[in-house]
């Protein structure tokens, strides 16, 4: 005879029934406070693969960095726009890079100064 499946608490009657509950899932009720685990609101966070933005050369970082915030800018200002203001933030040093890639915030409100400056100079 085969041995029901026994989970952490050896309870085989919770894992045949969806842990006890009736076979629903109940997840997430509510909101969770500001912090991931209810502390305080954690500082934006480096992107894997990005911990060495700053040492890289220019070429790999750009390509790096412009994987990352080429489609962040394209939903936000469109196929016209995207590679030409993609290109301007790449112009941009190391350590203000890093600080773009941490923030989304920061990248639109860079790009949405990038397409005013591009604006600006097509009128002219």
């Amino acid at each position: 005879m085969q041995q029901p499946y026994m989970g952490q608490q050896g309870n085989p009657q919770q894992n045949q029934r969806g842990g006890g509950r009736g076979g629903r899932y109940q997840g997430n009720r509510g909101p969770r406070p500001s912090g991931a685990h209810g502390g305080p609101p954690q500082q934006p966070q480096i992107p894997q693969g990005f911990e060495n933005l700053k040492t890289m050369d220019k070429g790999q970082r750009d390509q790096l960095v412009g994987d990352l915030i080429y489609p962040k800018i394209k939903g936000r200002h469109g196929d016209h726009h995207a590679g030409k203001l993609t290109g301007m933030i790449l112009g941009l040093d190391a350590d203000e890079l890093l600080e773009l890639v941490k923030d989304d915030n920061k990248l639109f409100a860079r790009a949405d100064e990038a397409l005013r400056v591009l604006q600006e100079h097509s009128t002219a």
